[in-house]
């Protein structure tokens, strides 16, 4: 067992000391950093430009009193034209108004090289139209009661039935859907990524004569339990890295007032996705891994050379594309035959099932079968594999893939 264990040691510590391995992990999370500092000094830019142009503000020439006064801070008050318009030139204000009365009528004129956008000529036109009204009330010399009657406005009430159930019955689906696509992308990079690595690295080791001294001093399958071991240890290391790294950002961006309110908005939707993760999909997407972990080592102890392992894993990237292509495309659609066959099938229903339970429409018995068939599936398969594995590794001789595993088959060891 202690020789297991060290073989689990080299397999992890050459993985992770490989300059491959830090730069396929870092090289995301330096991408997103490079993206996040070039968006942050363009924002910078943009904003110091935005303040070193034109002021937004306009220049308001006007001797009612009323008016200055209800027009509020975005209006910028003038003795005279000749002074806003020295303003004007001098870029300060983007244009000048000017009100003034006669024959007890407001008029507004505004000065500038570009005309006011549609909301701020409402801006401007709602309290004018106020200010206009209350002269004309004054100068009809209305009584007070005749005032309160053109006073009076529609009185307007919404009576919104909002079913607080059905509200939360959604938002959970949409946060087991959210969860559900992290770990399906999560999933195909994973498996994409370490069936190609891991075949390579097996069949690196195949090529060279060591093997017949490791299995002289330790049982093979005790040396396929510490490779896997080790390349599981590898898998985790990597996805803990991420893990790390998502906290300490999320936890840095908490920081800044902008990342808090936005978290305080959405801390209803985190919970439910926090509260979702740990679910039966992603015990399918452990199975899953581990299981394609198992095959892809075959894969490289059924080739001789290092750059046939490619061609060794693809049945394994056809699996995983099939998985991803069926989990994407219907994802919309759980209740489809295909969807449902699959979800029984080891591979592919790690891909599939999960589909099914966010429905909430499948059973909790369908999906321990569904469990307990790819559960059984991996135990076999690692045993089987485990049994053939030194057999396939010991045989470096230029013959097929089938003939390899006959003889392995056959063979007494």
């Amino acid at each position: 067992m202690n020789k297991t264990w060290i073989v689990a040691k080299e397999t992890y510590l050459r993985a992770v000391k490989n300059w491959s391995f830090l730069l396929m992990v870092l090289s995301p999370i330096i991408f997103i950093l490079f993206s996040a500092g070039i968006g942050y000094i363009s924002g910078k830019n943009t904003a110091s430009a935005f303040e070193s142009s034109t002021s937004d503000k306009i220049g308001l020439i006007s001797s009612q009193k009323q008016v200055t006064a209800s027009l509020g801070k975005q209006y910028k008050s003038y003795d005279n034209i000749a002074q806003a318009k020295k303003a004007y030139h001098k870029e300060k204000i983007k244009g000048y108004l000017e009100i003034k009365q006669e024959n007890g009528q407001l008029h507004a004129t505004y000065y500038s090289d570009k005309s006011l956008s549609a909301e701020e000529k409402q801006a401007l036109q709602i309290p004018l139209n106020t200010i206009q009204q209350n002269k004309n009330v004054i100068e009809a010399k209305l009584s007070q009661k005749q005032i309160q009657s053109l006073s009076k406005q529609v009185i307007f009430n919404e009576k919104i039935s909002s079913n607080k159930a059905k509200d939360q019955k959604e938002g959970q689906k949409f946060a087991k859907k959210a969860v559900f696509y992290v770990l399906l992308f999560g999933l195909y990079f994973i498996v994409l990524t370490y069936s190609q690595i891991i075949s390579s690295d097996i069949a690196k080791e195949k090529g060279t004569k060591i093997m017949e001294i490791i299995f002289s001093s330790m049982p093979g399958e005790n040396y396929f339990d510490g490779k896997i071991i080790g390349i599981i240890g590898e898998v985790i290391t990597h996805i803990l890295i991420y893990v790390i790294s998502g906290l300490a950002g999320y936890y840095i961006l908490l920081k800044t007032d902008f990342f808090t309110s936005f978290i305080n908005q959405a801390k209803p939707f985190l919970n439910e996705i926090m509260a979702n993760f740990w679910s039966w999909s992603l015990v399918f997407v452990i199975l899953d891994i581990f299981l394609f972990i198992v095959y892809s080592a075959i894969c490289g102890a059924l080739v001789n050379k290092a750059e046939d392992a490619n061609k060794a894993a693809q049945p394994l990237t056809i699996l995983v594309v099939i998985g991803f292509i069926l989990g994407i495309t219907f994802a919309n659609s759980p209740d489809n035959p295909l969807i449902v066959i699959s979800s029984y099938i080891p591979f592919i229903s790690s891909f599939t099932m999960p589909l099914r339970i966010i429905s909430g429409d499948v059973a909790s018995w369908k999906i321990f079968i569904s469990a307990a068939i790819l559960v059984i599936f991996t135990i076999v398969s690692f045993i089987a594999i485990r049994r053939f594995y030194p057999r396939l590794v010991l045989q470096t001789d230029e013959t097929s893939f089938f003939k390899r595993i006959k003889r392995a088959l056959q063979s007494n060891k």
